[in-house]
């Protein structure tokens, strides 16, 4: 099984955040697109035919109006009787899929994370002659400068090699 570089890493990543971003910008839709419009709310309909002063938005007015109506008391919206189907079912359906996207992404990163985390027991480690950081005999580049291991300066020695004592 050979090592994910970095450039494959970045790649996973970037799917990940477009993944990420379209759920971001289509999950707040969802219960807009699941509820009724706003607009057709006969409570709004006397105020959408005489018309309002330039620059409101009617469906915002009168949403604002209904919540605050309804949080005071002073509404005739009766609880019983308005729809609020098409929000729970808005609302459960954006946590259903926020509930997925996070256990896919815990599942996804986890798995990545735990194998670039790997602990490294080789039996010989070398020093990079650059910055002086202890590298696993295998690696072609420093962990710590990513300086090539045959990148030394000319007349530098080689790196030097320890090997392990147990």
């Amino acid at each position: 099984m050979t090592p994910r570089t970095g450039r494959e890493y970045n790649e996973a990543m970037r799917r990940l955040l477009a993944f990420a971003a379209v759920a971001w910008l289509v999950l707040p839709l969802a219960p807009a697109v699941l509820a009724e419009d706003p607009a057709r709310d006969p409570r709004c309909a006397d105020w959408e035919q005489h018309g309002a002063p330039a620059g409101i938005d009617m469906r915002l007015v009168c949403t604002a109006n209904e919540v605050i109506g309804a949080y005071t008391g002073q509404s005739e919206a009766d609880i019983n009787t308005d729809p609020l189907m098409p929000y729970a079912v808005g609302a459960l359906v954006t946590g259903i899929a926020l509930a997925v996207v996070g256990v896919v992404a815990m599942k996804v990163l986890g798995r990545q994370a735990g194998k670039r985390l790997e602990p490294e027991r080789p039996d010989a480690w070398w020093v990079c002659p650059a910055c002086q950081s202890i590298n696993a005999e295998g690696r072609p580049t420093c962990y710590a400068c990513h300086a090539s291991r045959a990148a030394s300066t000319t007349g530098s020695p080689e790196p030097l090699v320890m090997h392990r004592a147990d």
